[in-house]
C-alpha cells in the first residue's frame, strides 16, 4: 500500500502537528523535539513504512491492536494521525537503565502489551501534547512535485472527512455447524456480561448496543462465510424451524408450517440468511443504521 504524503502532510498540519517533509519519499510528523513519526514510501509499487525515527519498530499498511480477550481493531496511516490527536492512539516507550530502548503506538482501548515484558524492563504510556513543537507548517508545493505528486489545495481535508477506524469483532465461520455455534462463537467474541444462545430477536436487541458489544458500532468480520452458508443452510434450517414450531404461538403457527414446509423442499431464506439480514439491518442502509454495524463476509 502506497502512502499519499501530501494527505498526511495536510491532515498532519491540520491536527496541529508540525510537519517536515523529506524528499522524494518521506513526510515526518514531529511529534515532539526528539518524537518523530515517519511516513515513508519505500522502493517498489506498493511498499510503505510507518514508524519512529531512531526506533526498531514499524508497521506496513494498516497497524492491529488487539485487547487479552482477542478483540482488535485495524488503523490506516489517517486514523493513526486523527488518533494522536484525539487522544485514542497513544505512544508507548520501553525503558531499560532510564533510557529509551523502542516506542510503539497502541490504541487505548485495544492494549495487551504487558504480557511482553523483560526483567528490568519499564513501559511508559503517555498521550502526545498536540502542539508540543512548532505546529502545523505546510509541506512547500515544489517538495509534493519532486515526489511527483500534484499539488493539493489546502483545506480540504477536515477531521470530519477521515474514517473513523471501528473495532473488529471476528468470527471464524469454518467450524459453525448450527445456528447455536454462531451464537457461542459470537458471545465469546463480542458480549461481555451478557448470555445469548441464538434467539434471533434477542441477537436484534443485542446489535441495537448496551449488551458489551463495542460502542458506536464495530466490523463484524464472518472468515470462512462460505462454510458457514453451506453448514446454515436448508437442513440447519428446517431443524429450526422444527423447534420453533414446537414452541410458536397458536398464531403464529400457520406462518411457521409455510416456513418448514418450503425450507423442506429447498427454497426461501436460511438460517445462514436470517443472520445476515438482521446484521444488515443495522448497518448503512438499514433501518437501525445508526447503530453503525458493518458485515465482512470473507
Amino acid at each position: 500500500m502506497r502512502i499519499d504524503l501530501g494527505m498526511v502532510a495536510e491532515l498532519g498540519a491540520e491536527m496541529g502537528f508540525a510537519v517536515r517533509d523529506v524528499p522524494p519519499d518521506e513526510i515526518d510528523l514531529v511529534l515532539e523535539p526528539d518524537v518523530v513519526l515517519v511516513f515513508q514510501n519505500l522502493p517498489g509499487p506498493s511498499d510503505s513504512l510507518v514508524g519512529f525515527e531512531g526506533c526498531g519498530w514499524h508497521f506496513h499498511g494498516d497497524l492491529q491492536c488487539s485487547d487479552k480477550r482477542g478483540n482488535f481493531v485495524e488503523l490506516s496511516y489517517l486514523d493513526i494521525i486523527t488518533g494522536l490527536a484525539d487522544g485514542t492512539v497513544l505512544m508507548c516507550e520501553c525503558v531499560v537503565d532510564g533510557l529509551p530502548r523502542d516506542r510503539w503506538l497502541v490504541h487505548r482501548d485495544y492494549v495487551d502489551e504487558f504480557r511482553h515484558m523483560e526483567a528490568g524492563e519499564e513501559i511508559r504510556v503517555r498521550r502526545i501534547n498536540v502542539g508540543g513543537c512548532t505546529a502545523g507548517r505546510e509541506v512547500p508545493a515544489d517538495a509534493a512535485a519532486d515526489r511527483g505528486e500534484r499539488p493539493k489545495e489546502r483545506s480540504r481535508l477536515r477531521v470530519k472527512d477521515v474514517m473513523r477506524a471501528k473495532p473488529i469483532v471476528e468470527i471464524d465461520g469454518g467450524s459453525l455447524r448450527t445456528l447455536e455455534d454462531f451464537a457461542a462463537a459470537f458471545r465469546r467474541a463480542a458480549l461481555v456480561d451478557c448470555e445469548w444462545h441464538g434467539s434471533l430477536d434477542a441477537f436484534d436487541d443485542i446489535l441495537r448496543g448496551g449488551f458489551g458489544t463495542p460502542e458506536g458500532g464495530f466490523v463484524l468480520r464472518w472468515i470462512n462465510s462460505d462454510a458457514s452458508r453451506k453448514h446454515l443452510g436448508y437442513l440447519e434450517t428446517v431443524r429450526q424451524l422444527q423447534r420453533r414450531l414446537q414452541t410458536c404461538d397458536s398464531s403464529n403457527r400457520h406462518r411457521v408450517e409455510q416456513e418448514l414446509r418450503a425450507a423442506t423442499a429447498g427454497t426461501g431464506p436460511t438460517v445462514f440468511d436470517w443472520l445476515v439480514e438482521i446484521i444488515e439491518d443495522h448497518g448503512a442502509g438499514g433501518r437501525q443504521a445508526d447503530d453503525g454495524v458493518e458485515l465482512e463476509l470473507r
